[in-house]
């Protein structure tokens, strides 16, 4: 009976380890059609309006690695995405938030700097930079930018909480 189960297990192993080849080589051949996918479209008389689209596949690729806490890739995709749109408010949001998991405030301040040039309305991007400044103990510009943060979403109690937090700190 014992030997049952350990052979069932292990053909359960090597069962997930072929999906995982499986899926790696799709994710592969995914990579292949979007490189070449992108060649054509380089060459096409509406090079502009592709180029938000490709952005937005990469954004997506970037978001499945984010979601796996694979932040090399997730960062290389969203990169990816602003060479084909400068202006992809949620790939700056998205890179600031890993640099500031990975307690790399200064890229994550940069990259927040750049998500509010684009879109200034939403208020978690100003929490966010709030954070990242009261990590690197610039508490009077952390103040600042959860004033901004409130004042677009005044119910927000963490950040009503970190902005206490900031005060109790200077």
């Amino acid at each position: 009976w014992i030997g049952e189960c350990v052979d069932h297990y292990e053909n359960k192993v090597d069962d997930e380890k072929l999906m995982l080849d499986l899926l790696n080589a799709r994710v592969s051949n995914e990579f292949d059609r979007l490189s070449e996918f992108e060649t054509r479209i380089s060459t096409s008389v509406y090079p502009s309006k592709f180029n938000e689209a490709i952005a937005s596949i990469y954004y997506n690729y970037g978001v499945e690695f984010d979601r796996k806490n694979e932040d090399v890739p997730a960062l290389l995709n969203y990169r990816k995405a602003l060479e084909r749109n400068k202006a992809f408010f949620e790939a700056h949001y998205n890179i600031g938030m890993i640099h500031a998991k990975n307690k790399k405030f200064e890229d994550a301040i940069e990259e927040f700097k750049f998500a509010i040039a684009i879109k200034e309305d939403f208020a978690m991007t100003h929490a966010a930079l709030g954070n990242a400044y009261f990590e690197i103990e610039e508490f009077d510009l952390a103040l600042d930018f959860y004033e901004k943060s409130l004042a677009l979403d005044p119910g927000n109690a963490e950040v009503i909480y970190n902005k206490g937090n900031a005060y109790l700190s200077k």
